[in-house]
């Protein structure tokens, strides 16, 4: 009989040391195994997005850029991809999950060549990401953090880059990072970003409503990077995804009486295409995109509402007409309602693109209608917010959306006129009528 109570007083203690710590830390779990090697008492690796980015977010499949409207449909669409590495000068990002079995330098990686760990943007809203399997990349999976290394710091980072696929020559992985030579089509959005690291203002203003003792704060901050130590306590890394792309948007409206006799077949601009993509780094400001030299020209498409549709070039379709109405005779450029032409181009950022315009012109006297080109130069509004202090040059910067406003006349002159808008906001600058090439 006693040996039994001993028994039962085991039993007991074990059950309360089991929801003892199941109470002081909320985020751990006990799976039988998982993904990354690890196995009981295992604390989940969670990783979200910033809300404040959700607004204008990504594409999908060479569609243009998240809108509002069409998000939870590309969400079904779109892969994020996760590294996470040891923060340190000496950690060394070669390394790979199979390889790092005890996660002394890599903690999240994918068996898929030449990508990080895949995940999919949950529907509500949240930000949440959740990992997928890399046989299917749709069936959701879970990683852990390491058991062993309870106090190593990491950096996570995360990446999206639409329909681009890497190969073995333009994938490039070493000790100190991992970078793409990457090549746009004008069609793609690109975002990379990192999660920041942990500090006393980001405890406040993202984590404020965990409580947590003298101890346990210092503790966090002391490890500064995202551990298993945080993730107990739920303090998980939350990405800032910035695109790295520019967004040209094309508006045309009627300048004079004239402009009913054109129609606008086909835009199109000549500019820089590619880029030095860090994805990971030791040193997280080297995360982001540096342009090469390289020039191609690229296609307004057609908009996809759904991230999955091919795109269709304007060029494809019938062309944009406007009317002029005596109304606009006073008018501002600026000032005119106009029609949208296509969706977008997303061009690497520089200080001037060369813009192609296509226009069928009926010529009213012989009633013939000829194929007209015309070309011109156009550059950013000369304002604060296109000021690179860095160069000292207006330039048309990552992740703002110009919209370039086509004045159309009868004889083939088009004005042109830039504004620069959400994803961020600026003024109006209007070019010389006569500066078309």
């Amino acid at each position: 009989m006693r040996h039994l109570r001993y028994i039962e007083a085991m039993m007991f203690g074990a059950m309360m040391m089991v929801l003892s710590c199941s109470s002081h830390y909320p985020d751990m779990e006990y799976p039988d195994g998982n993904g990354n090697t690890e196995h009981t008492f295992s604390t989940p690796i969670t990783v979200s997005l910033n809300k404040q980015n959700m607004f204008s977010l990504v594409a999908t499949r060479g569609s243009g850029s998240f809108e509002t409207g069409n998000i939870s449909q590309k969400c079904e669409n779109g892969l994020f991809y996760i590294f996470a590495f040891r923060d340190g000068t000496d950690a060394d990002l070669s390394q790979t999950v199979k390889s790092d079995t005890a996660h002394s330098n890599c903690l999240v990686d994918s068996d898929i060549p030449y990508f990080g760990k895949a995940s999919r943007l949950e529907k509500d809203s949240t930000g949440t990401l959740s990992f997928v399997e890399d046989e299917n990349l749709v069936n959701k999976t879970k990683m852990y953090y390491s058991q062993t290394n309870s106090s190593t710091p990491y950096h996570f980072t995360g990446y999206y880059v639409d329909d681009y696929v890497p190969t073995a020559s333009t994938y490039h992985r070493n000790a100190e990072g991992i970078y793409y030579d990457l090549k746009i089509d004008g069609t793609q959005d690109v975002l990379c970003g990192y999660a920041p690291d942990i500090t006393s203002s980001l405890l406040k203003s993202k984590y404020d409503n965990i409580e947590l003792t003298a101890t346990e704060r210092e503790k966090i901050l002391s490890i500064k990077g995202y551990s298993t130590y945080a993730a107990q306590y739920g303090i998980n890394p939350v990405l800032n995804l910035k695109h790295v792309l520019t967004k040209l948007k094309f508006e045309i409206v009627p300048a004079d009486s004239t402009a009913d006799n054109v129609t606008i077949r086909n835009i199109s601009i000549i500019g820089k295409n590619s880029g030095k993509m860090v994805v990971a780094a030791r040193n997280m400001e080297d995360i982001g995109l540096s342009a090469y030299d390289n020039t191609d020209t690229l296609q307004l498409h057609e908009p996809s509402t759904d991230g999955k549709t091919t795109l269709t070039l304007v060029s494809a379709g019938n062309g944009y007409n406007v009317k002029w109405d005596d109304s606009y005779a006073n008018k501002n450029l600026e000032d005119i309602t106009g029609v949208n032409v296509g969706g977008c181009i997303m061009p690497v950022p520089a200080t001037s693109y060369k813009l192609c315009v296509e226009s069928n012109v009926i010529n009213k006297l012989t009633g013939k209608t000829y194929l007209v080109k015309s070309s011109y130069t156009i550059t950013p509004p000369e304002n604060t917010i296109s000021y690179d202090s860095t160069t000292g040059k207006y330039v048309f910067k990552a992740g703002y959306e110009y919209t370039i406003k086509l004045g159309v006349f009868g004889q083939a002159m088009i004005r042109i006129s830039t504004t620069v808008d959400t994803w961020k906001s600026g003024d109006t600058i209007i070019l010389d009528p006569e500066q078309h090439l």
